[in-house]
């Protein structure tokens, strides 16, 4: 509802995965409220992520992920997450329309030991796949995997450098956020 004031009186396409079943009843507002929205088309997953993102987005241009990391470290699935960045980029972003920017928005708890640390590999997997664009990290920790410099597993390949990356401290709720534009 946020990109609606953003968007004026383009259309919006939302489609939102939860399985969390707390979630629900605001789902169902969600659902309520995009139809009465002449912009708005809001499809709601009541699933687990990695069947839907295994079909693919097609045509989407913003991907949003809530603590979706730190949930997979509280559930015994950090392997998962490897995986997770995989689906985005050939299931997501490789579908998405020709020549529009695309954002990734990725908030979850600002520590190592929940995730923030498994951010920037999301990066490097970009890079690794021919993107470019801009990263802007935000996070109360400037050393680490989501701090001050941009932390990389690939920092003497030809393609690192590709995503540009900007560093803001920030106490947010202990929350970090790492925001993607790609180009």
């Amino acid at each position: 509802m946020a990109f609606e004031q953003i968007a004026g009186r383009k259309r919006i396409g939302y489609k939102g995965i939860d399985r969390n079943k707390l979630w629900k009843k605001i789902h169902e507002k969600i659902e309520k409220y995009s139809e009465t929205s002449e912009n708005i088309c809001a499809k709601l997953y009541r699933e687990d992520a990695f069947n839907i993102l295994n079909e693919g987005f097609h045509g989407r241009n913003i991907v949003i992920m809530q603590f979706l990391i730190s949930h997979l470290y509280n559930t015994a699935q950090i392997g998962a997450i490897n995986h997770l960045y995989d689906m985005l980029i050939e299931n997501v972003l490789g579908h998405r329309r020709a020549k529009t920017p695309f954002l990734f928005i990725f908030n979850d708890i600002d520590t190592m030991n929940k995730g923030r640390d498994k951010f920037y590999p999301f990066l490097d997997k970009l890079e690794s796949a021919g993107y470019e664009g801009t990263a802007y990290a935000f996070s109360a920790h400037s050393n680490g995997g989501l701090g001050r410099d941009r932390y990389s597993h690939r920092k003497d390949s030809e393609e690192y450098g590709n995503i540009k990356y900007q560093y803001s401290s920030c106490t947010c709720n202990n929350s970090a956020m790492l925001i993607i534009e790609v180009n």
